[in-house]
């Protein structure tokens, strides 16, 4: 619960004062959360990947993250989609 706790602080105060360059656009965030969500790793009471145990409503906005298994692809080739 401590850790789960953390890790929301760390994302709310990196959303708060970063300066969003590395922040996924919404169509891209939405597009990662259905892959996740059809996956068979996704713990979807904590919203959670059994993989790499991170919460995926915080990795899926990081730009520059990927899927442990890559689902998502690389961010790179999907720089300026949605704008």
């Amino acid at each position: 619960m401590i850790n789960t706790l953390r890790a929301l602080y760390r994302y709310f105060m990196w959303r708060v004062f970063s300066d969003k360059k590395g922040i996924a656009s919404n169509i891209l965030y939405k597009e990662r959360i259905s892959i996740c969500e059809n996956c068979e790793h996704y713990f979807k009471p904590t919203m959670q990947c059994l993989i790499c145990k991170c919460f995926m409503f915080m990795k899926a906005r990081v730009l520059d993250t990927n899927c442990p298994i890559e689902k998502w692809g690389n961010p790179s080739h999907q720089w300026g989609k949605g704008i």
